[in-house]
């Protein structure tokens, strides 16, 4: 019979660990609610000007020799950059919701102009 205690003890005790290790979780996943809920607030303009504040200061802290590798890239793939720069114009729209008249622009331009095949064409 004093075996059979000793098992239940085992097991009360390891009820109670896996109780806390939950508790932990709650309280964890609280801290995470809070911070997005706090964060969901901010209006994305105010976002988007955070963001180049970040890029603007690590921009700074750049080698100089990394900025020739990187104008010299830039000089040699001309076709994609403009595809980059579509694309961040095309992007804007999730941000600022005058960003939607960008989008519209630069759809119907490729809608527009183009060699496209028949069957593509039909598909879209």
């Amino acid at each position: 019979m004093k075996s059979h205690n000793q098992d239940q003890s085992v097991t009360d005790k390891d009820l109670k660990a896996t109780e806390e290790e939950n508790l932990i979780v709650v309280k964890i996943r609280r801290i995470w609610h809070k911070m997005i809920t706090g964060i969901r607030h901010i209006p994305p303009f105010y976002w988007l000007i955070m963001v180049f504040i970040i890029l603007f200061m690590f921009l700074l802290f750049v080698p100089e020799n990394v900025w020739i590798i990187f104008l010299g890239a830039l000089k040699s793939q001309k076709s994609l950059i403009v595809l980059v720069l579509i694309f961040a114009l095309t992007t804007i729209s999730l941000v600022w919701s005058v960003g939607q008249q960008v989008d519209v622009w630069v759809f119907s331009y490729f809608n527009m102009h183009g060699r496209r095949r028949f069957w593509l064409d039909r598909l879209m």
